[in-house]
């Protein structure tokens, strides 16, 4: 924590609200706030717990299409990127929803306006300290079908993809249906369509064999609704279907290609019932899913000269039940103090009917109870707000898992904040980890850091019933502030602590200090050379991280025009800042901490990266816009070779831009009822055709590190067009 108070400051996220109170007629303004600044208030009903907290901000139609998103979930990701927000909490029509799933698919033509709420508000209705409220409002009465296709390839060829999608809405006052299908479908992008440079096997080229993408191909159904029961109460519901399948190769043998195959099935059903009376506020959920995977794969067979067919797989069935309440406690001097209290039930289970997994049940019981307490109230010392929640999970196997988080949110004054928290979490193992089937396949390209090349090994994948529950132990320091309202200037910077004991992690042939930490994982033949690679996940000791987060945003209008006079165009800018000040991890108990920025790796590829960013600049006038997208990736490095002979590798950094153009086709086919609602877009991804190019000390690049790995796509153009009738 030395660094935490010398380089603080942080936006907060987004946050939740819920519906039951009045606010005034449209376009009505009340002095309000901390300091007696004019706050907007609508003629929106909300949860009573926020309907003295008019929103800061309200976005009109004309604002949401200039975002030229294709869903309510994009609408929602733009306005997060505006104002600096993590994970905002949703509401619709004032009212709570289970999950912000439930509302991301429908189209942006059936919002009437979005409500921001000031930061700080969520907590008011179970959100997180600092987060805000987004109150999505949606038309009265919506009936619309959206179409969508879209196609996208490679400049340099060899790779292609299609989307495919239509949405069919309802809207009905507090009843609303969404249904959609969505099709897609890439091609396979082997190494002969891109210049790789690989040494051949025996005399054979291996790159038509081997591709660097799979062919891929999937279906989802989702169908999202609610209805009103009686005028506290709404029944929510949402059911999921997906297949997917992917095809590629992992090189020949016998004149003969060596395939992958990977297909997947699954389905959810959830359905909630959601009270809002007064003050407080209730659910009570019913959720199943069920998923089947089974990946089929081929080896070789020396001893008879035929290639191996394999398989393996899981099913499983998760079910689960959750109660929560929020509800009022005591009036304090600073205001309403609120307890919040769920509890959660859930089975998961792997058929024992299934031939490609081991038979593995598990139920976990989990109890959360929170307190949010308002300490301070008013125009000379602002809004403090302290809030902690206790939780604890009982699993089937007498395991007891604990978290704890204590947090502080002082708002000065409306346009600054201060949050501070702290907290520790042990979360269960995903079942997968345990339980998968342990498998090998053979051919597998690796990089052999030890001896600095690449060979043909075997991997072993699977499950690892060992493997013990991390622990994370939290602290962040943030401050925020929204200085020129006008222009929507959003500033924070943040400063994150993390300590995860028993991180949980796969050990792919990376780095030296991974084959050095497990050397019973890497099996290598009288020679020296590696054969054989025992990837499954394992327990490493403590990783220690620290990050400094900054980030900027602004909407700048570019005309004196109103909003709902006539579509502004307007200037928007956001960019965010990413720097790890720290990152070090004990592979094993009692070992030397790894540092993570000066060439240790726990994962694929290099070490951790000290800089990231990315920003957007864009101009948009009502639909129609052009918006320019910036990604840096700084330099990592990368430990190879023995202990008296290393070497490093050099990953440099890289800048990648997208340029996407949107325009509505009403305004170019003005008499077209068809035309009258769509939109054409256009996106250059990768604008620059960037990749990252990889050196060396000491040596020659790592067949397994050319540049073309590091992207093989490269630039691609896609063109969009969707309709809605």
């Amino acid at each position: 924590m030395r660094r935490a108070f010398a380089c603080v400051a942080s936006l907060s996220a987004l946050a939740i609200a819920s519906g039951g109170v009045a606010h005034a007629e449209d376009g009505a303004r009340s002095d309000g706030g901390i300091d007696g600044d004019p706050i907007i208030v609508l003629g929106t009903r909300i949860v009573e717990p926020l309907a003295d907290l008019p929103p800061e901000d309200v976005l009109d139609p004309d604002a949401v299409a200039s975002y030229g998103a294709g869903t309510i979930g994009e609408v929602i990701d733009a306005i997060q990127d505006d104002y600096a927000d993590a994970e905002p909490t949703i509401l619709v029509d004032g009212r709570p929803i289970p999950d912000r799933g439930d509302i991301d698919g429908f189209p942006p033509e059936a919002i009437e306006r979005v409500e921001i709420l000031p930061q700080g508000s969520a907590v008011r209705v179970g959100g997180a300290p600092g987060e805000r409220v987004y109150n999505v409002v949606l038309k009265p009465s919506v009936a619309s079908v959206t179409a969508t296709v879209s196609h996208r390839m490679a400049t340099e060829g060899g790779f292609s993809d299609d989307d495919l999608e239509a949405v069919l809405t309802r809207v009905k006052g507090r009843d609303r249906l969404n249904l959609s299908l969505a099709f897609r479908d890439s091609s396979l992008l082997t190494e002969s369509e891109r210049d790789v440079d690989r040494t051949p096997v025996a005399g054979v080229d291996e790159r038509p064999y081997r591709s660097l993408r799979p062919a891929s191909r999937g279906i989802d159904m989702n169908a999202t609704g609610s209805m009103r029961l009686l005028s506290w109460l709404d029944l929510q519901a949402a059911g999921r279907m997906n297949w997917a399948r992917d095809d590629g190769l992992n090189g020949s043998a016998f004149a003969e290609p060596l395939t992958t195959r990977y297909r997947a099935q699954g389905g959810s059903l959830t359905t909630t019932l959601l009270a809002t009376s007064g003050q407080w506020q209730g659910s009570a959920g019913l959720r199943v899913a069920l998923r089947d995977t089974l990946f089929r794969f081929d080896n070789p067979e020396t001893a008879t000269a035929t290639i191996g067919r394999f398989r393996s797989g899981s099913k499983s069935r998760d079910l689960g039940a959750n109660v929560a309440i929020n509800a009022p406690l005591v009036q304090l001097p600073a205001g309403l103090a609120r307890l919040r209290t769920s509890l959660d039930v859930t089975q998961v289970r792997y058929d024992p009917r299934s031939t490609y997994a081991n038979e593995y049940t598990r139920t976990d019981r989990n109890l959360a109870l929170g307190l949010s307490l308002p300490v301070l109230a008013g125009p000379r010392f602002g809004r403090l707000t302290l809030d902690g929640d206790l939780g604890r999970n009982w699993l089937s196997g007498g395991e007891r898992l604990e978290r704890w988080s204590l947090a502080a949110n002082w708002q000065v004054r409306p346009w600054i904040q201060f949050t501070a928290s702290t907290g520790r979490a042990q979360m269960p193992v995903d079942p997968d980890l345990l339980t998968t089937r342990v498998y090998s396949i053979d051919n597998i390209s690796v990089f052999d850091p030890v001896v600095d090349e690449t060979v043909y090994a075997t991997l072993i994948y699977g499950g690892n019933p060992e493997l013990r529950t991390p622990r994370t132990t939290t602290r962040r320091f943030a401050v925020s502030a929204a200085p020129a309202r006008k222009i929507n200037l959003q500033l924070s910077t943040a400063f994150v602590q993390s300590t995860t004991h028993y991180q949980i992690g796969a050990v792919p042939p990376t780095g030296s200090s991974l084959i050095y930490a497990f050397p019973e994982r890497f099996v290598r033949d009288a020679s020296g050379r590696l054969i054989t690679v025992d990837s499954r996940p394992v327990n490493f000791g403590a990783h220690k991280q620290e990050t400094l987060q900054t980030s900027i945003a602004a909407t700048i209008p570019l005309s004196g025009a109103k909003q709902g006079v006539a579509a502004r165009p307007q200037l928007r800018l956001n960019a965010s800042h990413s720097m790890a000040l720290s990152d070090t991890i004990t592979l094993q108990d009692g070992a030397p901490a790894v540092d993570l920025l000066e060439g240790g790796v726990i994962g694929v590829g290099g070490g951790r990266t000290r800089h990231t960013a990315n920003g957007t600049i864009a101009v948009t006038k009502g639909t129609m816009g052009l918006q320019l997208d910036g990604y840096y990736t700084g330099v990592s490095l990368l430990s190879i070779g023995t202990v008296t002979e290393r070497d490093r590798l050099r990953f440099g950094h890289k800048f990648t831009m997208n340029l996407r153009g949107f325009v509505g086709l009403g305004s170019i086919f003005e008499t077209s009822d068809l035309a009258k609602k769509g939109r054409l877009s256009g996106v250059i991804a990768n604008l620059t055709k960037a990749r990252r190019l990889t050196s060396s000390q000491v040596g020659n690049v790592p067949e397994a590190y050319q540049l073309i790995y590091s992207d093989p796509i490269g630039r691609t153009v896609a063109v969009e067009l969707r309709l809605a009738l």
